[in-house]
C-alpha cells in the first residue's frame, strides 16, 4: 500500500464528505417530496370517507324510511285483525247470552213445575 501525504488524506476525506453531503441533500429532498404526498394522500383519504359517510348516511335514511312505511303497513293490518276479532267476540259473546238466555226460559217453567208454584 503507498503512503499518501497529509494533504491527499483530508482532500479524499473533503471529497468523502461532499458526497455524503449530496447524497443526504438528494435523501433530504426525497423526504421532502414524501412528506407532502402523504398529506395530499390524506386530505384525498378523509375526503373519500367524508363522502362515504354522507353516501351510508343517506342509504341509511332512505332504507329507515322505507322500514317505518313497513312498519305503519304492519300496524294498519294489526288494527284490521284486532276490529275483526273484536266484531267475532261481540258475536260469540251475543250468542252465548242467546244460548244462556233460551236454556233459563225453557228451564225456569220446568224448575216451577217441579216445585208446584205453576
Amino acid at each position: 500500500m503507498v503512503a499518501l501525504s497529509l494533504e491527499e488524506r483530508v482532500a479524499r476525506i473533503e471529497g468523502i464528505l461532499e458526497q455524503m453531503d449530496k447524497r443526504l441533500n438528494h435523501i433530504e429532498s426525497d423526504i421532502v417530496g414524501l412528506r407532502a404526498e402523504i398529506r395530499e394522500l390524506r386530505s384525498d383519504m378523509y375526503k373519500r370517507l367524508d363522502d362515504l359517510r354522507g353516501e351510508m348516511n343517506s342509504r341509511f335514511d332512505s332504507l329507515r324510511g322505507e322500514i317505518n312505511e313497513r312498519f305503519k303497513e304492519i300496524d294498519s293490518r294489526f288494527d284490521g285483525l284486532n276490529r275483526r276479532f273484536d266484531s267475532f267476540l261481540r258475536w260469540i259473546i251475543g250468542l252465548i247470552f242467546g244460548m244462556w238466555t233460551s236454556i233459563m226460559i225453557t228451564l225456569i217453567p220446568i224448575l216451577l213445575k217441579i216445585l208446584g208454584i205453576i
